[in-house]
């Protein structure tokens, strides 16, 4: 799991990096990467899962814009704003965050940030089990973009990888059993996470690979892409 802290303040960034290792002393797989300067790096980064991001970076760089950027290309990203200052909480609000932690009231608010971020990682970071040419390997579910039948397989895409196994699209659905997926034509399923527009008539994800919607599937998918939203 990869967690980011995004701030030009040093001693704060590493206080904040040994009470997340602390909270998170079980996790075997946690890596944390400071960003203290060049803030420009973060436009490279291939993997994220969690970023704590100083809303007012002293720099040309502003919190705000790379936010923008930020959810723009990981749309599964949990972002949380960090900031000195409590007048940045209404301009966050614009934004999809999970939570925001003033650094003058710091120690009830990574409190109460880290438990939540907790119970939201247990609930929402489950893996399955694929077998894919005899070798199983273990994949996240909110990683997958699109699911699509080709033949008797059915082709698996996720943010780094993909994989080809022997499933029926409906089995492997009851599998996951996860309500962000929708079925949006006979053999291609979506993850809501990772689409940028979805209409009556198409679906175009995050990576701009559009995918036509097929005709009985229309109604389904609007209603429950409402219901998406509103969570």
């Amino acid at each position: 799991m990869n967690f980011y802290i995004v701030d030009d303040d040093r001693p704060f960034s590493q206080k904040l990096k040994e009470d997340i290792n602390l909270y998170f002393n079980d996790v075997d797989d946690l890596n944390i990467t400071i960003i203290n300067e060049s803030f420009e790096k973060i436009l490279d980064v291939k993997m994220m899962n969690v970023i704590f991001l100083d809303v007012d970076l002293n720099t040309t760089y502003t919190g705000l814009n790379l936010a923008t950027y930020i959810q723009h290309n990981f749309p599964n990203v949990i972002l949380i704003f960090i900031s000195n200052h409590d007048e940045f909480v209404f301009p966050a609000l614009s934004f999809n965050i999970f939570q925001f932690i003033r650094k003058n009231n710091y120690n009830n608010d990574l409190n109460t940030v880290l438990s939540q971020l907790n119970k939201h990682l247990s609930e929402n970071n489950k893996k399955i089990i694929i077998q894919q040419n005899g070798r199983k390997t273990s994949i996240q579910i909110n990683e997958i973009k699109f699911i699509m039948v080709m033949g008797h397989d059915l082709f698996i895409k996720t943010i780094n990888s993909d994989y080809t196994i022997v499933s029926s699209l409906k089995k492997f659905m009851e599998k996951i059993n996860n309500i962000n997926f929708i079925q949006i034509q006979k053999n291609v399923v979506i993850n809501f996470n990772y689409a940028k527009e979805v209409k009556t008539t198409k679906v175009i994800l995050v990576d701009n690979q559009e995918f036509n919607v097929g005709r009985i599937y229309k109604q389904n998918l609007m209603k429950q892409y409402e219901e998406f939203l509103l969570k």
